[in-house]
Formats: structure tokens, sequence, C-alpha cells
């Protein structure tokens, strides 16, 4: 409802968030690269703070040369630290960046778009997960799940409440729009999977959300394998390459693909 929506009012100071700053700054070591069926390609990158994720999206449906890229900054158990989300060639939108830094109790965001110059503050309780607007909302899901279901204790018999912030531009963005909701997680046990032709144990979980209701599994390290959402959408790691054992099962500096798949039969 809108009168649940609170507005990340963007004010005349401009600057850049200590998220992007900490990107450029930590020495980093290049883990792994894949990408989610046709949604995004990505790198993830090790850092001081953990890791980092870069994540680009063609989008031609929005115009021509029209794409997205997204940096997430995570700690080691894919909590998130900061997100930086950039559009180029939008024929909806001007140019621009969207900037956060995902502190305990709040979000902070820098804009650069150009009817929303400047940053505002979003003020939250306890650990929580950042997704962007419906109309981007497929884009960066499964990264999204990964910093999401790490707040998940891995015991069936338990389950966890964390925050979910969907972050929306105007159009024409006037300001930033978060729109905060609870999410209850919960780890349902290890399922033997094949993954590019090794068996694996994945985690799974249930996550329980408006808009984002899904099953998730995920290898013992935390990155997302696959996603299956209560609305029938689905999207799967159908690209992998590693540059050391992140998946101890599969081979280094190989690169594996697969078809995805459109039921997920090999979750015994």
């Amino acid at each position: 409802m809108r009168a649940a929506l609170l507005t990340v009012v963007l004010l005349a100071t401009m600057g850049t968030s200590q998220g992007q700053t900490q990107a450029a700054q930590a020495p980093a070591v290049k883990v792994a690269e894949g990408a989610f069926e046709d949604y995004d390609t990505w790198v993830m990158w090790r850092t001081t703070e953990g890791y980092r994720i870069e994540i680009h999206t063609d989008l031609q449906e929005f115009g021509k040369g029209a794409s997205s890229d997204e940096v997430l900054n995570v700690t080691p158990d894919f909590n998130m630290n900061a997100i930086r989300y950039e559009i180029q060639n939008w024929s909806e939108m001007d140019n621009g960046v969207l900037d956060c830094t995902v502190g305990e109790k709040n979000l902070t965001c820098t804009s650069t778009f150009k009817h929303s110059q400047g940053t505002g503050t979003l003020s939250l309780a306890g650990g929580y997960a950042v997704q962007f607007g419906v109309h981007v909302a497929m884009l960066d899901m499964a990264w999204f799940y990964n910093t999401l279901v790490c707040y998940a204790p891995l015991d069936p018999q338990k389950s966890a409440v964390a925050g979910v912030v969907e972050l929306a531009l105007d159009d024409p963005p006037r300001y930033v729009m978060g729109t905060p909701r609870d999410a209850t997680i919960k780890y349902m046990g290890t399922f033997p999977y094949t993954l590019f032709g090794k068996r694996l144990a994945l985690r799974e979980y249930d996550v329980s959300v408006r808009n984002f209701n899904a099953r998730v599994w995920t290898t013992n390290k935390g990155l997302v394998v696959l996603v299956a959402k209560q609305d029938e959408e689905s999207m799967q790691l159908t690209k992998f390459r590693q540059f050391e054992k992140f998946i101890p099962e599969l081979p280094v500096d190989v690169q594996l693909t697969r078809q995805h798949t459109r039921s997920f039969s090999n979750v015994e």
C-alpha cells in the first residue's frame, strides 16, 4: 500500500558513498565469474572486506545500447555492505547512479540522476537486504537472495526474520522510494544436486515475503545456484568459471555451461 511507503528524500548535499570508496581501495583478487541464464553476467572479486560482485545486464528492450551495471560489496558470509546501481542509455530515463551504503540501522543512498541529485537516509531496524524495483526486479534477483538467506541459522527447527528494502526511482526521477518489509527465512536442510556434471550437497532455504516468496538453493559457501519463485519464475546458474576452489567439487579455470531446465527434478 502507498501508505506504507517510506521515501528516501534526496537532499542537496552530494558525496561519494563509503561502499564506493572501499571498493576502489580494496586489493581485489578474481574468484569466479558466471551468468544466471540471460539475466546477467557477473564477476566476483575477493576484497579485504569480503567480496565485490560486479553484475552487468544488457537491456535492449529499453533502448539501443541500454544496460545496467550493479556492484555489490558483501562480507565473506554475503551480508550486504554496499550496493551501486548504474543505468546507461535507457530510452525512458537519463543516465545515472544510485550508490547506497548499508548500515546496521539505516540505508544511505546518493543519487546522480538528473532530477534526484543528492543524498538521503532511510532508518531501519535489524539486518536487511536491498532489491531494486519491480521494473528491474529480475536483473539481480539471484544476488538479492544471496544477501538475504545468509541471515537464516543452519537449523531446520529455527527461522530468521530480516528486512527487505525495495528501492524504486520515480519516473521521471524526483526522489528515491524505499519500501521496507519483513522476510522470514528458514533453512530446510541439504539436498543432493548435479551441477555441471558434479554431485553437490546444496543448502535449501524457504523465503517468505510479499512479491519475493521463493525456494533458494546455495552452495556451502553461500553462492546461489537455483531460485524458484512462487510465481513460477526461476533462475539457475548456467555459466561458471572459478579461478580458485570456491566450489571444491568443480574444476579450476574451466568454462562450465549448461542449459536452463524447466524443472528442478535433479534436486532430490
